[in-house]
């Protein structure tokens, strides 16, 4: 089977307009949109260049409809997604279940999670409004895209800072080649935000002009906007006679594992993800002829930049045009792959290069072509557009006119195994730690207190001898989240005995997880704003506050240079990333990935959720009629998974195998989820078929104590048992009445704990429910099984949900 990825409709907004036909006159005709803005806070008036978009006046009526305030990101999504669709006319015969959405974006909702910040911090938390925190999640852009066109597939957010939804175009193309999905709704959109704007500020890394890619190169130029493209299979396509604008052919990815700001001086990891994109593309390198470059003005990623394009295209440099777009649209940080693949798309079809605006034309740039100023003419078959971010993540994207004649990439259908586990936080410090605690059945659940949170409890964590996992120059530096990901990510790679050599480097790769993110460090900056002003915040901190920082530490210590990406899609985060981890295995990028998730649980998160009545205030008791909420906890997962014919190379041994993923989504409220419980059975019903198992030995589900969501547990079982897709011989489970919701590391303590009933031949027992179910339900006390077989299953508030089989190593 030759997959193919097609584009057959796109939409775009940014500084130089608000429709992909506006986008495209001023772009070829060398316009910028930039302009002077000015940002005021306590510490005075900062005056900068950025790309706003201007006269944005239209508000979706999604917003009067949900009763969520407005928020500018999601206005911007919804603008350049409706017209995406309108053009691309996809049709009603696929199912819901097949149309995903799949978004890139570094800030998602943090205008409204600053707007609240801001009530609560000068006028109390009685007085914030609660209802500006359902667009805040990073995951709530894709529930709202999701839900205003009705896709119930796949719901992904990836969060790579700057080379975010170049990433995601990658993950969409994954998802549909994998057979997952018919259509994905891909996308990238930030706003512009004072917190991004202190942070570039305080690094010193802004110019105070109109910014100069790779001539002046003195600073970058913020900027904000949104871009979605509909992709589908080249022959639904065809089939359903869609006009095809692009194929996208490859995404490269790598990790520099050199700082974590500044780009790997010598453009190695750059180079190593445009040879990756190359190499997968099926098309070889004197195909390209053109780079729509990262280019953001400043002096090492420009200098890196051009390095890295020397070394893919050697002696034939100065004949591949490179140019950026920045110097017309600013830097969209999370939107700026997406922004940039849609100019790629406009070349292709134009048979025209965007120029380099702004460019000083006295800057002697041989051996290199930039572009400067002026658009040209050019017969274009396949491009590559560079993204590269914060934390060293470093993204491809290969493009080219329909039909080239080139042998596509395929999944190996090879199977996955994993070698190695670890953990840190709620349960304990350690697998060791965290069997005594299944194994005792010792509930993790303390007391917590804050006056300005009417919710008591929180799952607790021993202390943590960091130390042991962490080198003391890098410790220093690192914030909690940082320190969890790193502790139970070392943890894995030595119980699979994983360690990178110059050999092996650039084949291990790290996929990450997260439901809060660096969250601590960014409320910290956050009030330093609102207390003390802009230009008071920490420059040691603002690095932290990506969402991807964690895994960049933590390929930085391990020396791990393979594909790396980060996923925050709410509660489900963990099983997402492993899925993407191991269709990343499927196609040969590399050999062994680290998959990682941690979460937070302070007090800021504590309050947010229960300033929208979604924690417990009695006993927590999931899956009984007198639940009344959820109780969040600490914590961190990692799995090391590798191809089997890996494992047994380098004579590793499997501990289990993964069989089968399933997806699905509802459109339900904000930050709850559809009682019904059947998008939840559709998740269930796909990892089950893709395993080819009959039926699991074990079942374990979220269990999160909060009423609509436990009722969708209940009534997926239900479903699942009805349809013979469990069985009177499974036994069901769940880990969270033991350790609460650990956010986005959840389901991940979900697979341990089938793990260690894989180990032990022992289901971990709940406490004693009085919901009615067909099913088996272990109760009381642990109950002494041969458990061969698993299926987990998680969902997300918002309506995500996610299942995976995994199968005991005999």
């Amino acid at each position: 089977m030759n997959t193919r990825i097609v584009v057959t409709g796109y939409g775009v907004i940014n500084a130089l307009g608000q429709n992909n036909k506006a986008v495209e006159q001023a772009l070829f005709a060398g316009k910028s949109g930039l302009s002077e803005t000015r940002f005021f806070s306590k510490s005075g008036e900062i005056k900068g260049v950025v790309g706003r978009v201007q006269e944005l006046t239209a508000v979706d009526s999604f917003f009067e409809e949900t009763h969520i305030p407005y928020d500018r990101c999601a206005q911007l999504a919804l603008m350049a997604a409706q017209e995406c669709v309108l053009m691309s006319h996809v049709d009603d015969s696929s199912s819901a279940f097949r149309k995903g959405v799949a978004i890139g974006t570094s800030l998602g909702g943090m205008l409204s999670g600053q707007r609240f910040h801001r009530e609560w911090r000068e006028n109390g938390i009685d007085s914030a409004d609660a209802n500006l925190l359902y667009a805040y999640p990073l995951h709530a852009i894709s529930d709202i895209v999701a839900r205003k066109f009705h896709f119930r597939g796949v719901k992904a957010i990836i969060s790579t800072a700057c080379a975010a939804s170049s990433n995601i175009v990658g993950y969409a193309c994954d998802m549909i080649r994998s057979g997952k999905q018919d259509y994905m709704l891909a996308g990238g959109v930030d706003p512009l935000s004072s917190f991004s704007f202190a942070g570039f500020n305080a690094l010193k890394a802004l110019d105070p002009n109109p910014c100069m890619p790779y001539s002046g190169s003195h600073g970058i130029n913020l900027g904000e906007g949104g871009a979605f493209l509909m992709l589908e299979e080249y022959n639904h396509a065809v089939n359903r006679g869609a006009t095809i604008y692009a194929e996208i052919l490859s995404c490269g990815l790598s990790a520099d594992a050199y700082h974590p700001t500044a780009p790997d001086l010598g453009g190695g990891g750059a180079s190593r993800a445009m040879k990756a994109a190359v190499e997968l593309s099926g098309i070889p390198t004197e195909m390209f002829t053109y780079v729509n470059g990262h280019g953001t003005g400043t002096s090492a990623n420009d200098t890196a930049e051009r390095l890295a394009v020397k070394s893919l295209f050697g002696a034939r440099v100065s004949e591949v045009p490179l140019s950026s777009i920045k110097g017309a649209i600013g830097h969209c940080l999370g939107a700026a792959g997406i922004e940039e693949c849609v100019a790629c798309i406009m070349a292709l079809n134009r048979n025209e290069i965007p120029p380099t605006v702004n460019f000083d034309e006295n800057y002697n740039s041989a051996p290199f072509d930039f572009v400067p100023n002026i658009a040209r003419k050019a017969s274009l078959k396949a491009v590559l557009s560079n993204s590269f971010a914060f934390g060293g993540n470093n993204s491809c994207l290969a493009i080219s006119k329909a039909g080239i004649d080139r042998e596509p990439q395929e999944l190996s259908n090879e199977e996955i195994v994993i070698t190695g586990a670890g953990c840190c936080g709620v349960g304990g410090t350690s697998l060791k730690e965290l069997w005594a605690t299944i194994s005792n059945q010792k509930c993790c659940i303390g007391s917590f207190h804050s006056d300005e949170c009417e919710c008591h409890q929180a799952g607790e964590m021993p202390a943590v001898e960091w130390k042991k996992y962490i080198p003391g120059k890098i410790l220093r530096r690192i914030d909690e989240i940082t320190k969890l990901t790193m502790a139970s990510g070392k943890q894995a790679m030595d119980h699979a005995n994983v360690h990178a050599t110059q050999s092996t480097m650039n084949r291990i790769g790290v996929i990450y997880a997260t439901g809060t993110g660096p969250l601590g460090t960014i409320v910290n900056i956050d009030r330093t704003i609102i207390e003390k002003g802009m230009a008071e915040i920490s420059l040691s901190e603002f690095p932290n506050s990506v969402i991807n920082a964690a895994p960049g530490n933590f390929c930085i210590a391990n020396m791990l240079k393979g594909p790396t990406s980060t996923l925050s899609c709410g509660i489900s985060s963990f099983l997402m990333a492993l899925n993407y981890a191991t269709i990343l295995l499927r196609q040969d990028t590399a050999d062994t990935i680290v998959v990682i998730s941690a979460d937070e649980c302070d007090e800021s998160l504590l309050i947010g959720n229960d300033k929208v009545s979604l924690l417990s205030h009695g006993s927590f008791s999931p899956m009984t009629s007198h639940a009344d909420g959820m109780v969040l906890s600490p914590g961190s997962v990692a799995l090391v998974i590798e191809k089997r014919s890996h494992a047994i190379e380098r004579g590793a041994t499997p501990i289990a195998k993964i069989s089968g993923f399933g997806f699905s989504s509802d459109n339900c409220a904000m930050a709850t989820v559809s009682p019904d419980g059947e998008a939840l059975a559709e998740s269930i019903r796909q990892s089950i078929k893709e395993s080819g198992i009959t039926s699991p030995d074990l079942y374990l589900c979220t269990a999160m104590g909060i009423p609509a969501c436990d009722d969708a547990d209940i009534h997926a079982i239900n479903i699942a048992y009805k349809e013979g897709l469990i069985s009177a011989t499974t036994k069901c489970s769940a880990i969270s009445p033991l350790l609460g919701i650990a956010s986005g590391s959840s389901s991940g303590y979900s697979l341990l704990s089938a793990l260690y009933a894989f180990e032990n031949d022992v289901v971990p027992a709940m406490p004693v429910m009085d919901r009615p179910t067909p099913a088996h339900f272990v109760q009381g006390k642990n109950e002494s099984v041969n458990v061969k077989k698993a299926c987990i299953s998680t969902m997300s508030l918002g309506g995500a949900y996610a299942a995976v089989v995994i199968e005991k190593e005999i």
